[in-house]
């Protein structure tokens, strides 16, 4: 059994040249890996190859964290009704706190105020115990 096992070691060696081709080697069925190649390549500056990880991710499991991280790529090319979609999905499916942050300032961005407050109010209401999540009102 060992002996197999360090084959497959010797083996698995050759995936690994950087993080990028270990992850690129094993990404195509995993919507985790996928996802994380996405933020190796956006972390690059490479959001063209980003976003197209990005959609694969949500192509394997629609309610992907993929989906926060594409709306923010959609926002920063300047697509706001897209980077919209995608919030809302990632609201609907995950909603953490990145999840209603990113939607609510982009709403603020476009001057969506009335739902900009409704997110903020539901978030609040649905994560008031969370340690440390404070709320002023003016």
């Amino acid at each position: 059994m060992d002996s197999v096992l360090s084959i497959r070691t010797f083996i698995r060696n050759f995936d690994f040249v950087d993080q990028t081709t270990l992850f690129l080697h094993d990404a195509e069925t995993s919507v985790e890996l996928e996802n994380d190649v996405g933020n190796l390549y956006f972390q690059a500056h490479n959001f063209k190859e980003a976003k197209i990880h990005y959609q694969n991710s949500v192509a394997l499991w629609p309610c992907s964290f993929a989906n926060n991280n594409l709306g923010y790529i959609d926002q920063s090319e300047g697509n706001f009704q897209k980077a919209q979609s995608e919030y809302l999905k990632s609201v609907q499916c995950n909603g953490g706190y990145k999840d209603y942050g990113n939607l609510v300032l982009l709403l603020y961005r476009t001057q969506q105020y009335d739902l900009a407050e409704s997110y903020t109010r539901t978030r609040y209401e649905n994560f008031q115990k969370v340690r440390g999540y404070i709320l002023s009102s003016a």
